[in-house]
C-alpha cells in the first residue's frame, strides 16, 4: 500500500509489521521511567509497532531559538524490554544502514513557506541532535 503524505511530511521508509535491525550506538527513548535515554550497547533486531512521520517546522514551534525550518525526524516505535514501548529517530545514515532509500524532504514555497534555515538532513538542521547523535546517523 503506497504512504501518502501531506505537503509537509517526510514519508518513514519502513512500516508497521517490519522487523528492522539497529546498530550499537544507536539512541532510544524509552517509555520506562527509570531508563528512558540510552544507547544501544549491542546491535538488535526489532519489529516496528508503528511509525511516526518526520515533518518539517514551519512555525519554530521545535527549536528553543524559535527559528523555523528545522527536519523533524520520522520516527519507529517497538515493544522494548519490560513492554515498555521504545522509539528511534529514522535518520540518513540508518536508512542507508538498512539498504532503503533516504526519504524525500518535501519542497517548499518560499512565497508560502518561508523559512528561517534551508531544510536539510545533518546536525544543526535536523531534530537528531536533541537527544544525541549514533554512529549510523552520521
Amino acid at each position: 500500500m503506497p504512504r501518502l503524505a501531506g505537503a509537509n511530511r517526510i514519508v518513514c521508509p519502513v512500516d508497521a509489521g517490519q522487523r528492522v535491525p539497529l546498530p550499537a550506538g544507536t539512541p532510544v527513548r524509552s517509555m520506562n521511567p527509570s531508563r528512558n535515554r540510552l544507547v544501544l550497547r549491542r546491535a538488535q533486531t526489532v519489529r516496528v509497532a508503528s511509525v511516526s512521520q518526520g515533518w518539517i517546522d514551519l512555525w519554530g514551534d521545535c527549536r528553543r531559538d524559535g527559528r523555523s525550518g528545522l527536519v523533524i525526524l520520522p520516527q519507529i516505535v517497538w515493544a522494548g524490554s519490560g513492554g515498555y514501548w521504545s522509539r528511534v529517530k529514522v535518520t540518513p545514515g540508518l536508512c542507508e544502514y538498512w539498504g532503503l532509500p533516504v526519504p524525500d524532504l518535501p519542497l517548499l514555497d518560499a512565497d508560502f513557506d518561508p523559512v528561517d534555515l534551508p531544510p536539510q538532513y545533518g546536525a544543526g538542521f535536523d531534530d537528531r541532535d536533541l537527544f544525541g547523535q549514533s554512529p549510523a546517523s552520521t
